[in-house]
C-alpha cells in the first residue's frame, strides 16, 4: 500500500467516523448536539488533510536546498537522499503508530477491566484505530524533525550563504517546514483556546473549562518544542560556520583600513576607482558576516510564531487575573446593596 492510499483510508476512516456522529445527533434537537464532540472531530479531520501535504513539502524543501548549494549533491544522490529519507519516516511512522495506538488500547482495558464489556468494544476500537493513525503521522514528524542530524551522520555538509537575500543565509526552506509542522499542531491550541473562550456561552460544558485552561499550556509546549527542536541543529550549525567566517571578517576589517588609508592618499582617480570597488565589496562582505542570523527562520516567521503564542498564553492569565480581582469586589458590592 502507497502512502498516498493509506492517507486515502485514512481520511474516509475520519469521514465515516464523523458522518456517523453526525446521523447520530440527528436524531436529537439541535440544542442537545454535543459541539464539542463534532467540531474536535472537524479538527481532526481539518488536520488529517493538512499533514498529507507534509512528504510533499519536505520533498520541495530539499529541492531549494539543493538549487541554492546548501547541500551540494549530484542528481543520483539527490535521490538516494529522498528515498532514504522516505524510508527512514516510514519506519519511524509504523513504530509510533503502534505504540500510541497500543496506549489507547491499554488504558481503555484498563479504565474497564476485564471481562471487558461488549458495549465498550466498538468505541474502544474505534479509538484505538485513531491513536495509530495520530501516532503515524506523529513519527513521521519526528523523523523529519531530526533532518539536520540525519545529514550529519551521513556526512552530508551544510554550507551557509551569507548574505542570501531570504534573511536566514539560504536556510529559510528549513525554517518555514518545521513552522507549518509546527502550526499542523497548533490545531488543538486554537481549539482549546476558542472553547475555553466559548464555554460560557455553554453551560453545560462550563465543568470542562478550567480542564481546558490546564491542557492549553500543555498543547502550546508541544507546539512549541516541535518548531525550536528540529531548528535548533541548523542555528547550532549556523553559529557554528559563523564562528568561523568572523575570522574573514576581521582580516576584512583590517584590510578595509588599510584601503581607506591608501584611498585617502591615492591622487589617481583611476586607482581611487578601483580602491573605492574594492572598498564597496569588502565593507559589504563585512557586514554580511558580521550582521549574518543564526537561526534558519527570518524575522517576520520569528514575529508571528511568538505573538500568536504569547496572545494565547496571556489572554486566559489575563482573564483569570481579572476575575480574581473582580470577583471580591462583586461579593462586597452585593454586601453593601
Amino acid at each position: 500500500m502507497t502512502e498516498q492510499q493509506y492517507q486515502a483510508y485514512e481520511l474516509i476512516f475520519f469521514s465515516l467516523a464523523f458522518a456517523i456522529v453526525v446521523f447520530f445527533h440527528f436524531y436529537f434537537r439541535v440544542e442537545d448536539w454535543d459541539w464539542l464532540l463534532l467540531s474536535g472531530i472537524l479538527t481532526a479531520l481539518l488536520g488529517l488533510w493538512l499533514v498529507k501535504f507534509i512528504p510533499r513539502k519536505i520533498n520541495h524543501t530539499l529541492t531549494r536546498l539543493f538549487n541554492r548549494k546548501v547541500i551540494s549533491l549530484d542528481s543520483a544522490q539527490e535521490d538516494h537522499l529522498r528515498k532514504e529519507l522516505k524510508e527512514r519516516a516510514a519506519i519511524w511512522a509504523t513504530a509510533s503508530g503502534g505504540l500510541v495506538g497500543s496506549a489507547v488500547l491499554i488504558s481503555f482495558i484498563i479504565k474497564n477491566g476485564l471481562p471487558y464489556p461488549a458495549a465498550q468494544i466498538p468505541l474502544t476500537l474505534f479509538e484505538a484505530i485513531g491513536g495509530y493513525i495520530v501516532g503515524r503521522h506523529l513519527g513521521i514528524m519526528a523523523s523529519y524533525g531530526r533532518l539536520g542530524h540525519w545529514l550529519k551522520r551521513q556526512g552530508i555538509r551544510i554550507q551557509i550563504k551569507p548574505g542570501y537575500p531570504d534573511g536566514a543565509v539560504g536556510l529559510k526552506p528549513v525554517g518555514d517546514f518545521y513552522f507549518f509542522q509546527a502550526m499542523l499542531l497548533a490545531l488543538p491550541v486554537l481549539y482549546l483556546f476558542l472553547w475555553w473562550l466559548m464555554m460560557p456561552l455553554w453551560p453545560r460544558y462550563e465543568a470542562w473549562r478550567n480542564i481546558y485552561l490546564g491542557l492549553l499550556p500543555v498543547a502550546i509546549t508541544f507546539e512549541v518544542i516541535a518548531f525550536l527542536v528540529p531548528v535548533w541543529f541548523f542555528h547550532r550549525e549556523m553559529q557554528k560556520q559563523k564562528m568561523q567566517l568572523l575570522r574573514e571578517a576581521d582580516v576584512l576589517g583590517q584590510e578595509i583600513n588599510d584601503v581607506e588609508t591608501t584611498l585617502i592618499e591615492s591622487q589617481d582617480p583611476a586607482q581611487r576607482e578601483l580602491l573605492k570597488d574594492r572598498l564597496s565589496f569588502m565593507t559589504k562582505r563585512y557586514g554580511e558576516i558580521e550582521h549574518m542570523p543564526t537561526w534558519p527562520v527570518n524575522a517576520k516567521t520569528w514575529r508571528y510564531f511568538f505573538i500568536n503564542n504569547l496572545t494565547l498564553i496571556l489572554l486566559p492569565l489575563l482573564s483569570e487575573f481579572i476575575k480574581m480581582l473582580v470577583n471580591p469586589l462583586i461579593k462586597i458590592m452585593n454586601k453593601l446593596l
